[in-house]
């Protein structure tokens, strides 16, 4: 997972990974609403529908030995505190995110 990449958006029912949020989008469109989330996972971060999707931050995997450590993989696991997004913030979002795809060039999306 590039290091841009610090959520998953993860299926809470099934665990399946769904996609991932870069930095950029996190900041933009949650502000500081995620960073400040204290809820216990089952709302939407920011309304009070039922939340749809969870948001779990990416946690390196790795195994250090005497020369290095060697990251492994990523674990996004969903835990009671996880915040979660309503179908209807995770559309816009989504549009959002498309706009911002559209308005940088191909080159510079690499």
């Amino acid at each position: 997972m590039p290091s841009a990449y610090n959520r998953a958006v993860v299926d809470p029912s099934t665990g399946d990974v769904l996609g991932c949020l870069c930095t950029h989008c996190i900041d933009d469109y949650f502000g500081r609403a995620l960073a400040a989330y204290a809820g216990d996972g089952s709302t939407c971060v920011l309304c009070d529908r039922r939340g749809d999707v969870a948001l779990p931050e990416w946690q390196c995997t790795s195994v250090e030995d005497e020369d290095c450590v060697v990251v492994t993989g990523v674990d996004a696991s969903v835990s009671p505190g996880t915040p979660h997004l309503c179908a209807a913030h995770l559309d816009d979002l989504r549009g959002e995110a498309a706009g911002r795809d559209q308005a940088v060039p191909r080159r510079a999306r690499r």
